[in-house]
């Protein structure tokens, strides 16, 4: 069966505004929402269909608010059940609440900060395939074997002065099984840019047959070039990819900079005990009020 997974959190969200505004809010000075559907009188509004709706991405717009009002139904009528046997009083599912408030809300204000980043110029976008060859005017299909190798700084040097000294992969992957570090195999066939871009220099300047050994998550990884094949992408073709790339870089940027000035600037203490399990806290020293 389909699973929705952001349903939950938009839920949540509009559970616990539904609880603070109904205590806030006198009845008469709120407009009725459109309503999609009803469940023993109460009214799922359009526009909750509609916000969760839009992030099923790759969705038909019909299919997609089908399946949330679907959804949404269902749960009404849970939490119906839930709200007459007192559970909205617990006090771990109001916390869970709060927290799901806090978390959609800090996001809205980030998606807010992103859509205020400025899409990359011509000029930008022409620099950006200038400097990166290897993805566009010199981009290439490559057929690796890629041998994951595990281990610590020992290992790592141990596998550098052998892979310095084999003449190709097969050699070193013999050598390999002679001793007792652990590692993998597999051969992949993927294009310059569907692969890391620490691994992308590497390879760029090597033929068929040679071997690149990069940094990996758990250790090495050794690259030999089983084969390759050219195929380029005009700067008319990339500009576009190139031009969304840019632009979420610069939004993530933007709102990387957005939370790290508002969290500088606020007065944020710790107390037992999570004071003494915060390093973040204990290396940036007190909080600027």
């Amino acid at each position: 069966m389909k699973r929705y997974p952001v349903l939950a959190t938009g839920l949540l969200l509009f559970a616990a505004s539904a609880m603070s505004l109904n205590g806030c809010q006198p009845e008469q000075d709120r407009a009725a929402p459109a309503a999609a559907a009803r469940v023993d009188g109460s009214v799922i509004p359009q526009d909750q269909v509609e916000v969760l709706a839009a992030r099923l991405s790759g969705t038909d717009a019909g299919t997609a608010r089908r399946a949330v009002l679907e959804r949404l139904v269902g749960e009404e009528v849970l939490r119906a059940e839930a709200l007459r046997q007192g559970l909205h009083k617990d006090p771990k599912v109001r916390a869970r609440l709060a927290a799901a408030e806090r978390e959609v809300l800090a996001t809205a204000y980030l998606d807010d900060v992103a859509a205020r980043a400025a899409k990359p110029g011509a000029a930008e976008i022409h620099d950006y395939y200038q400097q990166h060859p290897e993805l566009f005017a010199e981009r290439r299909i490559y057929a690796l074997r890629e041998i994951d190798i595990e281990g610590g700084a020992d290992v790592a040097q141990a596998v550098e002065e052998r892979a310095a000294k084999a003449k190709s992969v097969a050699e070193l992957l013999e050598w390999l099984r002679t001793t007792r570090v652990a590692f993998s195999v597999k051969d992949i066939t993927l294009a310059a840019e569907s692969l890391p871009m620490n691994w992308v220099a590497a390879l760029h300047a090597l033929r068929d047959g040679q071997m690149a050994l990069v940094r990996g998550e758990r250790g090495l990884v050794m690259l030999g070039i089983a084969g390759s094949r050219s195929e380029p992408v005009s700067e008319q073709t990339a500009a576009p990819r190139i031009e969304q790339f840019l632009w979420q870089q610069r939004r993530t940027e933007l709102m990387r900079k957005t939370g790290a000035d508002l969290r500088a600037r606020a007065a944020i203490e710790y107390l037992p005990p999570y004071a003494a399990e915060s390093p973040a806290a204990a290396a940036a020293g007190p909080a600027r009020p």
